[in-house]
Protein backbone atom coordinates (compact mmCIF):
# COMPACT_ATOMS: atom_id res chain seq x y z
CA UNK A 1 0.00 0.00 0.00
CA UNK A 2 2.79 2.42 0.94
CA UNK A 3 4.57 1.68 -2.31
CA UNK A 4 1.45 2.51 -4.35
CA UNK A 5 1.00 5.80 -2.47
CA UNK A 6 4.67 6.70 -3.06
CA UNK A 7 4.39 5.89 -6.78
CA UNK A 8 1.21 7.97 -7.04
CA UNK A 9 2.79 10.93 -5.24
CA UNK A 10 5.93 10.75 -7.37
CA UNK A 11 3.91 10.61 -10.58
CA UNK A 12 1.82 13.61 -9.52
CA UNK A 13 4.93 15.55 -8.50
CA UNK A 14 6.71 14.57 -11.71
CA UNK A 15 3.84 15.74 -13.92
CA UNK A 16 3.83 19.11 -12.13
CA UNK A 17 7.59 19.52 -12.58
CA UNK A 18 7.52 18.41 -16.22
CA UNK A 19 4.90 21.06 -17.04
CA UNK A 20 7.60 23.69 -16.52
CA UNK A 21 10.32 24.46 -19.05
CA UNK A 22 13.98 24.38 -18.09
CA UNK A 23 15.91 27.64 -18.40
CA UNK A 24 19.58 28.44 -18.01
CA UNK A 25 21.11 30.80 -15.44
CA UNK A 26 21.22 33.37 -18.26
CA UNK A 27 18.68 33.55 -21.09
CA UNK A 28 18.13 35.65 -24.20
CA UNK A 29 14.80 37.53 -24.11
CA UNK A 30 13.15 40.34 -26.08
CA UNK A 31 11.73 43.46 -24.42
CA UNK A 32 9.16 46.04 -25.30
CA UNK A 33 7.48 47.01 -28.53
CA UNK A 34 10.74 46.99 -30.52
CA UNK A 35 11.60 43.49 -29.24
CA UNK A 36 15.07 44.66 -28.16
CA UNK A 37 17.33 41.68 -27.44
CA UNK A 38 18.71 41.28 -23.88
CA UNK A 39 20.71 38.51 -22.27
CA UNK A 40 19.17 38.34 -18.81
CA UNK A 41 20.44 36.80 -15.60
CA UNK A 42 17.88 34.47 -14.02
CA UNK A 43 17.92 35.15 -10.28
CA UNK A 44 15.89 32.94 -7.95
CA UNK A 45 16.86 35.22 -5.06
CA UNK A 46 15.07 38.24 -6.51
CA UNK A 47 11.32 38.48 -5.96
CA UNK A 48 10.82 41.06 -8.73
CA UNK A 49 12.71 41.41 -12.01
CA UNK A 50 14.98 44.43 -12.49
CA UNK A 51 15.83 46.37 -15.66
CA UNK A 52 18.70 48.73 -16.43
CA UNK A 53 17.19 52.22 -16.69
CA UNK A 54 18.67 55.69 -17.06
CA UNK A 55 17.18 59.13 -17.60
CA UNK A 56 14.29 58.17 -15.33
CA UNK A 57 11.66 60.94 -15.25
CA UNK A 58 8.39 60.79 -13.33
CA UNK A 59 5.45 62.26 -15.26
CA UNK A 60 2.29 63.25 -13.40
CA UNK A 61 -1.00 63.34 -15.31
CA UNK A 62 -4.00 63.88 -13.05
CA UNK A 63 -4.10 61.00 -10.58
CA UNK A 64 -1.87 58.70 -12.62
CA UNK A 65 1.90 58.56 -12.69
CA UNK A 66 4.04 57.46 -15.59
CA UNK A 67 7.75 57.08 -15.86
CA UNK A 68 9.84 57.78 -18.96
CA UNK A 69 13.20 56.04 -19.07
CA UNK A 70 15.85 54.73 -21.40
CA UNK A 71 17.40 51.29 -21.39
CA UNK A 72 20.23 49.86 -23.41
CA UNK A 73 21.44 46.33 -24.04
CA UNK A 74 25.10 45.28 -24.22
CA UNK A 75 25.14 45.88 -27.99
CA UNK A 76 24.30 49.56 -27.46
CA UNK A 77 20.75 49.26 -28.81
CA UNK A 78 18.74 51.88 -26.95
CA UNK A 79 15.04 51.78 -26.12
CA UNK A 80 13.06 54.68 -24.61
CA UNK A 81 9.76 53.81 -22.95
CA UNK A 82 6.98 55.64 -21.15
CA UNK A 83 4.99 53.32 -18.90
CA UNK A 84 2.52 53.67 -16.02
CA UNK A 85 4.01 53.30 -12.55
CA UNK A 86 2.22 50.33 -10.94
CA UNK A 87 4.14 50.39 -7.67
CA UNK A 88 7.25 51.59 -5.88
CA UNK A 89 9.42 49.31 -3.81
CA UNK A 90 12.20 49.66 -1.30
CA UNK A 91 15.22 47.53 -2.19
CA UNK A 92 17.98 46.77 0.31
CA UNK A 93 21.49 45.86 -0.76
CA UNK A 94 25.02 45.99 0.62
CA UNK A 95 25.16 49.62 -0.56
CA UNK A 96 22.07 50.61 1.45
CA UNK A 97 18.39 51.04 0.77
CA UNK A 98 16.67 52.79 -2.14
CA UNK A 99 13.23 53.33 -3.61
CA UNK A 100 12.54 52.11 -7.16
CA UNK A 101 9.66 52.56 -9.60
CA UNK A 102 7.91 49.39 -10.76
CA UNK A 103 6.36 49.10 -14.24
CA UNK A 104 4.71 46.37 -16.29
CA UNK A 105 6.89 45.29 -19.21
CA UNK A 106 6.24 42.76 -22.00
CA UNK A 107 8.97 40.10 -22.09
CA UNK A 108 9.15 37.58 -24.95
CA UNK A 109 10.95 34.28 -24.50
CA UNK A 110 10.91 31.29 -26.86
CA UNK A 111 7.97 32.73 -28.78
CA UNK A 112 5.79 33.43 -25.72
CA UNK A 113 5.17 36.95 -24.46
CA UNK A 114 4.21 37.72 -20.86
CA UNK A 115 3.92 41.06 -19.11
CA UNK A 116 5.74 41.13 -15.79
CA UNK A 117 6.60 43.66 -13.10
CA UNK A 118 10.12 45.07 -13.27
CA UNK A 119 11.78 47.64 -11.07
CA UNK A 120 13.98 50.28 -12.68
CA UNK A 121 17.63 50.67 -11.64
CA UNK A 122 20.81 51.86 -13.31
CA UNK A 123 22.52 48.51 -13.94
CA UNK A 124 24.95 49.89 -16.54
CA UNK A 125 27.99 48.78 -14.55
CA UNK A 126 26.66 45.23 -14.21
CA UNK A 127 27.25 42.32 -16.56
CA UNK A 128 23.52 41.72 -17.04
CA UNK A 129 21.27 44.68 -17.79
CA UNK A 130 18.15 42.64 -17.05
CA UNK A 131 17.60 40.43 -14.05
CA UNK A 132 14.66 38.01 -14.23
CA UNK A 133 13.31 37.25 -10.77
CA UNK A 134 10.87 34.78 -9.30
CA UNK A 135 7.90 36.74 -10.69
CA UNK A 136 9.07 35.69 -14.20
CA UNK A 137 9.95 32.13 -13.19
CA UNK A 138 6.95 31.26 -11.04
CA UNK A 139 4.62 28.70 -12.56
CA UNK A 140 6.51 28.57 -15.87
CA UNK A 141 10.20 27.70 -15.54
CA UNK A 142 12.78 25.74 -13.55
CA UNK A 143 16.43 26.83 -13.52
CA UNK A 144 19.14 24.40 -14.66
CA UNK A 145 22.45 26.13 -13.94
CA UNK A 146 24.32 23.67 -16.19
CA UNK A 147 22.15 24.49 -19.22
CA UNK A 148 23.74 26.78 -21.85
CA UNK A 149 22.11 30.13 -22.69
CA UNK A 150 19.54 29.83 -25.47
CA UNK A 151 20.86 30.98 -28.88
CA UNK A 152 17.56 32.69 -29.87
Amino acid sequence: MRFAVCVLLLSLWGSHVMAKELVAAAERVHLGPGATDFVARVDTGAAISSLHATEIHLLQSGNSQQVRFSTENRLGEKLTLTLPVVDTMRVRSAQGSERRYVVLLPVSFRGTQRTIKVNLKDRGHMTYRLLLGRNWLSGHYLVDVDRPTSPE
